[in-house]
């Protein structure tokens, strides 16, 4: 005698179906969706599940950047001889990567800054909320907690 696989069968159809369901209706995962719209909006190259490059690598904005628990470990996270922009404190959230400084300033159309971290050996960065200055990073430091923050210039 056969043994019943119709249960089975079912309850695994109700799981890949369930598990699906939170895939927007174009089939995208969250990221891809969000790379999507970001892209969409602002240009920009997809070169990675969840990264997207403008101006030929001199910007990237990675949507999967782990939290960091300690300061120090922020140059991990930022790469040597650029500076980057953190969605989330300590270093975490989403990021933005500047291997360049750019002619005038860098706003923020697509994250809220919540951390810099200058990992340049040389230059400035300073972070601003409109137009008031909030910080000076000098090379090789940071500020994990920041709010307001609207725009970033370096030298």
């Amino acid at each position: 005698m056969r043994p019943q696989r119709t249960l089975p069968v079912l309850l695994l159809t109700w799981i890949v179906i369930a598990s699906m369901s939170w895939l927007p209706a174009n089939g995208a995962t969250g990221d891809q969706h969000r790379i999507d719209e970001i892209i969409a909006q602002y240009g920009g190259v997809q070169i990675g599940p969840t990264t997207i490059s403008w101006d030929q690598g001199a910007v990237l904005l990675d949507l999967d950047t782990q939290p960091t628990a300690e300061v120090a470990a922020a140059t991990s996270v930022c790469s040597t001889g650029s500076f980057c922009a953190f969605g989330g404190v300590s270093y975490s959230g989403t990021k933005l990567t500047f291997s360049t400084c750019p002619a005038t300033h860098t706003s923020f159309p697509t994250i809220t800054v919540r951390s810099i971290y200058n990992n340049r050996s040389s230059g400035t960065v300073r972070a601003y909320a409109s137009t008031s200055l909030r910080t000076t990073l000098g090379p090789g430091t940071g500020a994990p907690n920041v709010s307001g923050i609207t725009k970033i210039t370096c030298s």
